[in-house]
């Protein structure tokens, strides 16, 4: 017996209120026992359909605000974040905007948003990712991607040769 009906058994009744995840087909055994013991059954079909088409939902949380690093490749897979509630429907597409474009070091492609900012890109980000499902039906979420400062290590410009010093006298090196 699915979980949304209950069967009443005094009065024999089948009730309840299917909801989307309660959508499919079910084979119910109804069995009817007399005072003797002796009982028969029956085997039926319940098929509990979709009447509407939802939107796709956000998983969990949805996307936390992320971090990349100038000259650090960065990646997210935005494909986990989003769900459809609908048998036989799914995400057909991410977009992901920041008020109207990606910053030129930004690429989406198949749902995972990447790239490598550069000195220029420091700072904060204000992204909106949008499923949309088959139908067109969407859901938004917003999160901040912020680009921090890498700290190169100093490079070596000219290699200092080996110094000697006499004993008690000064010595110095520019």
């Amino acid at each position: 017996l699915p979980g949304c009906l209950s069967i009443d058994p005094e009065t024999g009744l089948l009730s309840g209120t299917p909801l989307n995840d309660d959508v499919r087909a079910y084979d119910i055994k109804v069995t009817a026992t007399d005072t003797e013991g002796a009982s028969a059954d029956d085997i039926f079909s319940l098929t509990i359909n979709p009447i509407a088409n939802d939107a796709p939902e956000i998983v969990g949380i949805g996307i936390p605000d992320q971090t990349a690093t100038d000259a650090v490749p960065f990646s997210l897979n935005l494909n986990g974040f989003f769900t459809d509630p609908d048998l036989g429907d799914s995400i057909a597409s991410i977009n992901v905007i920041n008020g109207g474009s990606l910053p030129a070091w930004l690429n989406l492609g198949d749902g995972v948003l990447s790239g490598s900012p550069g000195i220029s890109d420091l700072g904060i980000v204000n992204l909106t990712a949008t499923a949309t499902d088959t139908t067109g039906l969407t859901v938004s979420d917003d999160f901040d991607l912020t680009v921090l400062f890498f700290n190169d290590s100093p490079e070596l410009v000219q290699s200092i040769d080996d110094q000697g010093v006499d004993e008690d006298s000064p010595f110095e090196l520019n």
